[in-house]
């Protein structure tokens, strides 16, 4: 069985960029630190995506909400098994108000 693509949407690209752009104002290199790391993280989930927990404030939602954390951040992900995609939805920062995690 051949693994998942990793596709990121739309608004999961612009909280990243806004997460760079905050960081970038105390450090540029941090930023690009962090963005790599991310990114890198999101790959891995090409195989096995399912071996991270169902994001509990999303349990209601009409898909299957997965997440995986990398420090302060947390990357919300689907799988959509019939494509083989794990489509990133969105890039939380976990120092944030659960309550504002909305898909």
């Amino acid at each position: 069985m051949t693994g998942y693509n990793v596709v990121w949407s739309e608004r999961a690209y612009e909280a990243l960029r806004k997460i760079a752009d905050f960081i970038a104002e105390n450090s540029e290199q941090g930023a690009k630190n962090v963005v790599r790391e991310l990114v890198r993280q999101s790959q891995t989930l090409s195989s096995l995506p399912r071996r991270n927990p169902i994001e509990p404030s999303l349990a209601d939602a009409s898909f299957e909400y997965r997440f995986l954390v990398k420090w302060n951040y947390k990357i919300i992900y689907t799988i959509l098994e019939e494509e083989r995609i794990v489509l990133i939805v969105l890039v939380f920062d976990t120092r944030q108000s659960s309550e504002k995690l909305t898909i």
